[in-house]
């Protein structure tokens, strides 16, 4: 049984102040989730796991976190279930078994989980081309950035079974670079600059590029360089000023229920 940390008992023999009773209020609310997880309530089961596998207030202890994350994922938990899967993928508290592993990836795919659809994409992705691309599909159609990314490049490039559709490529590639994924920024500024299935438009893919750039993408870096050399100076103060300006719209996950995806918006529109 988890044991109400001994900090509770020192803070409550201590005078108040405003700093000790934040951090008091703080160590009550773990000993409720504490309590809570002891009582089988599998949201606060699955709570005590990430408390343990973080080391949130408490040692970092792995086998633990694979204790209380087994009790959630066995009750149906999805996300419990992802994250079992992934303590089996890296190996961490129990030996590594990429069967477990999938076992528990696909149970919380199942249950709509985008994170764990991703992980059978990259499961799948070299042995079973249609199998990788359903589960990567419905990943990025629940508005996992990631799995936007990874689908605007397949339709881009013509991979992953998938045909050249420039367009929407172009079209995933801006949801995800509007959730500031860096690499999707980046690529989507290089359809931008050529005019591959959008406009040409070399303003907005500068802008891009900057975001990209502030979040630490080393090749937005390189192909901004490039992209100056075909640019007037007006043009390049003006991505500069937009980017600065530029703030992500608000997109939030859709649930696997609702059966629906957002669209997301664009940048601050550049005169071309």
């Amino acid at each position: 049984m988890f044991k109400v940390p001994a900090l509770l008992l020192l803070l409550t023999l201590l005078p108040c102040t405003p700093a000790l009773s934040a951090e008091y209020e703080k160590v009550q609310s773990l000993n409720e989730t504490i309590r809570a997880a002891n009582q089988g309530v599998i949201d606060a089961q699955n709570t005590v796991a990430m408390i343990y596998r973080d080391g949130l207030g408490v040692p970092r202890d792995y086998k633990a976190a694979i204790k209380w994350y087994r009790m959630a994922a066995e009750k149906g938990h999805a996300e419990a279930q992802y994250h079992l899967g992934m303590m089996f993928h890296d190996g961490k508290g129990i030996a590594k078994d990429d069967r477990e592993a999938l076992r528990w990836f696909r149970q919380a795919a199942d249950q709509g989980v985008a994170e764990a659809q991703f992980a059978l994409w990259e499961v799948h992705r070299r042995t079973d081309g249609p199998e990788a691309r359903k589960w990567l599909r419905q990943a990025a159609d629940q508005g996992l950035a990631e799995a936007q990314y990874h689908l605007g490049i397949a339709l881009r490039d013509g991979e992953a079974g998938l045909e050249k559709e420039p367009q929407q490529a172009a079209s995933w590639l801006r949801k995800a670079a509007d959730q500031e994924f860096a690499k999707a920024q980046t690529a989507l500024a290089g359809l931008l600059a050529t005019g591959q299935g959008v406009e040409k438009n070399p303003v907005e893919a500068a802008v891009w590029l900057n975001l990209a750039i502030s979040q630490g993408d080393p090749a937005a870096l390189k192909k901004r360089a490039q992209l100056h050399k075909e640019m007037t100076p007006e043009q390049i103060t003006q991505a500069g000023t937009l980017a600065e300006q530029w703030s992500p719209p608000a997109l939030p996950r859709i649930p696997a229920s609702q059966g629906t995806q957002s669209t997301g918006s664009p940048p601050p529109q550049p005169v071309p």
